[in-house]
């Protein structure tokens, strides 16, 4: 799913991790989510930050970032432009 992405390249950093973890699965959907929110206050399209980060279908990260946050992309970035004209 994410070889030839950045964040496959970013994973190959988390190999000490087994593969069937749950603590490296956990590791690595905050780093997925931490990748999203920057490039989010960036002012990046949700669309393609998803297809940046190596998800064939946009919903796939919408989905992970509202069970990791409780917040979706959406709202996330509707709040990081409220806070910039506050």
């Amino acid at each position: 799913l994410l070889h030839g992405t950045p964040l496959g390249n970013h994973i190959k950093d988390f190999s000490f991790f087994s593969y069937q973890s749950n603590e490296a699965g956990e590791h690595i959907r905050c780093h997925i989510i931490d990748m999203a929110k920057s490039k989010l206050i960036n002012g990046e399209q949700i669309t393609q930050i998803a297809y940046d980060l190596g998800f064939e279908y946009p919903q796939h990260l919408s989905r992970m970032f509202k069970k990791q946050t409780g917040q979706t992309l959406s709202e996330y970035s509707r709040d990081i432009r409220e806070r910039k004209f506050r």
